[in-house]
């Protein structure tokens, strides 16, 4: 007799993939940049630090979606001064913070992952680096550490 609850480890792991898939998606509907003045992955050198998310590439002005579905937490700020702004959202399995967000929501607001919550900023205006593409900076503040298990 056959159980067909059975499944093997590579279909759970498929299963898996597929669910990790789902949990965060790109603010910008683009890929990640790499250019002459750094990659956008997370890891990628920094000088004498490394990167700690990932840079999604985008067009100054566009729409910028939640990437998870969850609640705004707090507006933030990637430097003390300056225009440049962003948020933290928390979801069920995860926390995101995004900078380079002129973002339209507030906190206690509930934002699902796709929901347009600001338009993207030009950080390119505060680096003197050409050749740097504008882009919207996305990392995991939190994670449920089921997520990554494999079982």
């Amino acid at each position: 007799m056959t159980d067909n609850r059975m499944h093997s480890h590579a279909e759970h792991g498929n299963e898996r993939e597929n669910d990790m898939e789902k949990i965060i998606i790109s603010p910008t509907g683009k890929c990640m940049r790499s250019d002459a003045a750094g990659a956008g992955f997370y890891g990628a050198s920094r000088g004498g630090r490394i990167h700690e998310g990932m840079d999604f590439l985008c067009e100054p002005g566009q729409d910028v979606v939640s990437p998870i579905t969850g609640r705004v937490i707090r507006l933030a700020r990637p430097y003390a001064q300056g225009p440049y702004s962003g948020v933290l959202i928390q979801g069920d399995k995860v926390a995101v913070k995004m900078f380079y967000v002129d973002v339209t929501e507030r906190p206690g607001d509930r934002v699902e992952q796709g929901e347009v919550i600001g338009t993207a900023q030009d950080i390119t205006q505060r680096y003197n680096h050409p050749d740097m593409q504008p882009h919207v900076h996305l990392q995991i503040e939190h994670a449920d550490p089921a997520l990554f298990m494999g079982e």
